[in-house]
């Protein structure tokens, strides 16, 4: 079964006026605009309202780029879209109202977790940007793994010298930044530019990683039963053991051995059909070991993959399975 998440997020934060240069920073009214309904999904830490906006010293940074942490749900594949929110200085009167800038990805491998590989980016480009904080989506597919990446744009000072990203000075949450002034991986913690930063005006989307595909039956020949006609088996013990067919078995049903060939540790049925319009697998098990079952129906070609985890020695119930959508009739 495949399953698709998809996640979003966006910041903005400030600081005293004189914690930094002028140029680095941008005060923003209280009332500020709450985020627009075109990146409202996804993963969020900002609570909808920014107060400032950063950005560099144009006349000493050529490159400069900010991350934030977005720590990933369970099974995420991929990060597919990133939300970020712009604003422009109204004391600047440079008519130019857009913005080019990458979107990076970067995994949480460097020192102490800090952004490190570069795993990915994408190319945005805002347009329109006004005097009141908005976002820009910009679409991308980078694969990421593990429990944390960082996330965030990167853009040519010089070139958009009153730019600033949108960051939440006052929200619940202080989400872990870094910033670079160059092209390198960021590596300087933003709250010790800005001591009253929380979040900045960054969402992200990601998608969940498919599932991993179910393994080829190993080689040697199936087991077949008169008692499940149409239908043939193979089980593996314990990842390289093959299981063996038991001669003497209850009826509509396969018995299958381990390391001792007359002793039954599974019992494999195909029950049905049942009121749900299927037939059914059922796997019953008498052994603690891991165990696999591959059921192929011969008329199609159909193989259903099923994996039963090793349970303790001294465990009080051996659970097995029921596959209730096995088979149609």
């Amino acid at each position: 079964m495949r399953l698709f998440l998809d996640v979003g997020l966006c910041l903005f934060a400030s600081t005293a006026a004189l914690a930094q240069p002028a140029e680095e920073y941008l005060h923003l009214s209280p009332l500020a605009p709450k985020v627009g309904p075109d990146c409202t999904g996804g993963a969020r830490y900002d609570d909808g309202t920014f107060e400032s906006g950063y950005k560099f010293n144009s006349f000493a940074v050529s490159t400069g780029s900010y991350v934030m942490a977005f720590d990933l749900p369970a099974g995420t594949g991929a990060v597919t879209s990133v939300c970020v929110c712009w604003v422009r200085s109204s004391s600047i009167t440079d008519p130019t109202t857009s913005i080019a800038y990458a979107v990076k990805v970067w995994a949480a491998d460097g020192p102490g977790g800090r952004p490190g590989t570069l795993l990915g980016e994408g190319i945005g480009n805002a347009q329109n940007v006004g005097l009141s904080p908005g976002f820009y989506r910009t679409e991308l597919n980078v694969p990421v793994t593990g429990n944390r990446v960082w996330i965030g744009p990167e853009w040519h000072p010089g070139a958009a010298s009153f730019f600033y990203l949108c960051s939440d000075q006052n929200g619940p949450i202080l989400q872990p930044a870094y910033r670079s002034e160059d092209t390198s991986a960021p590596s300087q913690n933003l709250q010790t530019v800005f001591p009253d930063y929380r979040t900045l005006g960054i969402r992200a989307e990601f998608r969940q990683a498919p599932p991993p595909e179910d393994p080829d039956p190993p080689a040697g020949a199936w087991l077949v039963s008169s008692q499940l006609p149409g239908y043939q088996f193979k089980v593996r013990i314990n990842g390289s053991a093959a299981g063996t067919q038991v001669a003497d078995c209850v009826p509509e049903t396969l018995c299958v051995a381990g390391s001792i060939p007359t002793r039954t540790e599974l019992f494999l049925r195909i029950i049905g059909p049942r009121p749900n319009g299927f037939l059914w697998a059922q796997v019953v098990r008498f052994s603690t070991s891991h165990l696999e079952v591959w059921v192929q129906r011969l008329s199609n070609g159909q193989i259903n993959y099923y994996d039963l985890p090793a349970v303790p020695q001294d465990s009080a119930e051996l659970p097995g399975l029921v596959d209730k959508e096995a088979f149609q009739p």
